[in-house]
C-alpha cells in the first residue's frame, strides 16, 4: 500500500496471552515458531513507523485480476441502500458476488427490481474492482456468529442454494430439520432445544422460521411478546430465561443455545417442586 509492504500483524508482550488452555493444537496455530501471536489482521507501517490496520485476513478476497479486497468495505457500501438489509460478499471463480437479504416492504418482482436498482446505484460509487458481478437474493437472515460477524464459511452454500432456487422465496413456514446445517441439527438433538423449536414452529407456523431468523426483526417479538414466550418456554421445557440471557439472543439459534445451556444448569429444588422429585 503506497509502497509499503503489507502483512499480518503479529503481537508479543506482557499483555498478550500465552495460549489456549488445554488446546495445544490451537495454540500452535495461533503463534509463530518464535512465539509471536498471529492477530489475524492485515496492516503495514508507514514512513513514520505508524501502524495502519487494513482489516481481517479472513475477510480478504483476491480477485482473478490480482486485486486484494476487504469484503467488509464492499458490504458497507452496498448496505447503505435501503433496499438491501443485509449483504454477504464472497468470491466465485475469481469474481465478486453477493448474497443479499432485501430490505424495505416491496416483495416479488417489485422487490427484486428495488434490489437491482440499489446494486446499480451502489456500484457506481465504487471502483470497478470492488463492484459485485452477480448476486442472489434470499429472504433468510445471513448466518452470523454471536458477535454479529458473518459466518463466511457458510456463505457459498447459501449463495448456491439461492441461485439454484432461481431467487424464489421459500414458503412462509418453518424450515424442516433436514434442510438445516449439520451444526444446527446437532443442536436440536438436545431434547430441550427440540421442544423449544417445536414450540416456535407451532407458534409461528405462518412465518419463515430458520435458525438464523431474528426474533425481534423477523418474528416481530417485542418486550411483551418476549414475556409471553419465555413463560411458554418455561412451561414446556422447564428452563427460565433471565433478562441477561434474552439480551444475548439475536437469532433463533442463540435462543436454542441459551435454553440448552439453561437446561444443563438448572436443577430441581425439592422444596419448591416436590412433585417432580417424587415422580423421579
Amino acid at each position: 500500500v503506497n509502497g509499503h509492504e503489507v502483512g499480518e500483524i503479529l503481537a508479543r508482550g506482557p499483555n498478550v496471552f500465552s495460549g489456549y488452555r488445554n488446546l495445544a493444537e490451537e495454540t500452535k496455530k495461533a503463534f509463530t515458531d518464535d512465539e509471536w501471536f498471529r492477530t489475524g489482521d492485515m496492516g503495514y507501517f508507514d514512513s513514520h513507523d505508524e501502524l495502519h490496520v487494513l482489516g481481517r485476513i479472513s475477510t480478504l478476497i483476491k480477485t482473478e485480476s490480482g486485486e486484494k479486497i476487504q469484503t467488509e468495505d464492499v458490504e458497507d457500501a452496498y448496505v447503505e441502500e435501503s433496499a438491501i438489509r443485509e449483504i454477504g460478499v464472497l468470491a466465485k471463480k475469481g469474481k465478486l458476488v453477493a448474497l443479499i437479504v432485501p430490505g424495505g416492504t416491496a416483495h416479488g418482482d417489485e422487490g427484486k427490481d428495488a434490489v437491482r436498482k440499489a446494486v446499480e446505484a451502489a456500484s457506481k460509487q465504487l471502483p470497478s474492482h470492488q463492484r459485485i458481478s452477480d448476486y442472489a437474493i434470499t429472504p433468510d437472515a445471513l448466518p452470523r456468529t454471536r458477535l454479529g460477524k458473518i459466518q463466511r464459511h457458510r456463505l457459498e452454500e447459501r449463495y448456491d442454494h439461492a441461485k439454484e432456487g432461481g431467487e424464489k422465496a421459500p414458503k412462509a413456514e418453518p424450515m424442516s430439520i433436514d434442510e438445516m446445517s449439520g451444526e444446527d441439527r446437532a443442536l436440536l438433538e438436545d431434547s430441550v432445544a427440540q421442544s423449544v423449536w417445536e414450540l416456535l414452529a407451532k407458534r409461528y407456523r405462518d412465518k419463515r422460521l430458520t435458525p438464523d431468523t431474528s426474533p425481534q426483526v423477523d418474528l416481530g417479538i417485542d418486550s411483551l411478546e418476549w414475556l409471553n414466550l419465555t413463560l411458554e418456554i418455561a412451561e414446556s421445557s422447564g428452563v427460565e430465561l433471565t433478562d441477561e440471557a434474552i439480551s444475548r439472543i439475536e437469532t433463533v439459534r442463540d435462543l436454542l443455545r441459551e435454553v440448552t445451556e439453561g437446561g444443563e444448569g438448572q436443577a430441581v429444588d425439592p422444596l419448591e417442586s416436590p412433585e417432580q422429585v417424587l415422580d423421579e
